[in-house]
């Protein structure tokens, strides 16, 4: 199964009201603010397979965990402060190569990799396997 995570407007507000430096969210309006999640979690759900430890379903709904909906909330902050326009809209799709002559198409989603921010790996930790550039990541987040 395919999870993508998704977090309110509302419960990001509220993470964003107790996080240092969340300029960038406060001085974006709705609208951007919206955007900016949708574009997180499909980033986020492209980059990591979900440990069962990463959601619990109740009453026909996923539910996240906390760490999962920060980390999407990081990652929304962070393509704020950054241009993620700059990826060709073909590699959001999953094509890194195509030829017309004969037709061919090579899909991977490696290239999402550089626009996880280090605080969205992080938190993800052991909830999630991170695909990287070469093959996968195990994250297992030490109790301090």
């Amino acid at each position: 199964m395919n999870l993508r995570p998704s977090i309110t407007l509302a419960d990001a507000d509220n993470y964003f009201e107790s996080r240092l430096r969340s300029n960038a969210w406060h001085e974006s309006d709705d609208s951007v603010k919206n955007q900016a999640l949708s574009q997180s979690s499909f980033l986020v759900s492209g980059v990591f397979v979900f440990s069962d430890n990463a959601y619990e379903i109740q009453n026909d709904e996923i539910v996240w965990d906390e760490r999962i909906k920060a980390a999407i909330c990081e990652e929304a902050i962070w393509l704020l402060e950054h241009n993620p326009s700059d990826i060709p809209e073909s590699l959001f799709k999953g094509i890194s190569s195509a030829n017309v002559g004969g037709v061919s198409a090579t899909f991977d989603k490696s290239f999402i990799c550089p626009w996880i921010c280090n605080a969205t790996r992080m938190l993800v930790g052991d909830l999630g396997t991170f695909i990287g550039d070469e093959g996968s990541l195990q994250v297992t987040q030490l109790s301090l």
